[in-house]
């Protein structure tokens, strides 16, 4: 009759209960480190579909990404922030309007533009950010398994 020892469960647990932190931790780094490169990437897509005439493509291209982690521990969060140093709601060019000054024609005007530039900008590079994440779940989980 076949013996089982206890304690190789509980070794068993215990390693399963690491790597699932490893992965979870290496998930959250790869979050991090691909954040950075996809908020800069947002900003250049958007801004390639914006005027070049009168430098809104090249103000928008300056826009600061700021990425913020929080609630390792719990709930998990990557927050990718956009500061427009020269004023532009970002929102509201995202939503397809264009709030700017016109010589001659009063303070600010509205003007439609391209909607969902940013999103777009995402959509673009998810598969990346994907594919990436993928490969350091994979490096992480040969390592973990060893």
């Amino acid at each position: 009759m076949a013996r089982i020892d206890v304690s190789d469960f509980d070794r068993a647990a215990r390693d399963v209960r690491r790597l699932a932190s490893d992965l979870v931790d290496e998930l959250g780094q790869g979050l991090r480190d691909q954040a950075p490169l996809v908020g800069r990437g947002m900003v250049r897509g958007a801004a390639a579909v914006f005027p070049r005439r009168g430098g809104l493509a090249a103000d928008l291209a300056d826009t600061d990404v700021d990425v913020e982690a929080s609630g390792f521990g719990g709930t998990r969060r990557i927050t990718v922030g956009f500061r427009q140093r020269d004023g532009y709601d970002l929102a509201a060019l995202d939503d397809g309007t264009i709030h700017h000054p016109v010589y001659g024609r009063g303070p600010i005007v509205a003007q439609r533009g391209p909607r969902d530039s940013f999103q777009r900008a995402l959509d673009v590079a998810t598969p990346a950010i994907a594919g990436e994440l993928a490969d350091r779940l994979d490096r992480a989980i040969r390592q973990g398994v060893q």
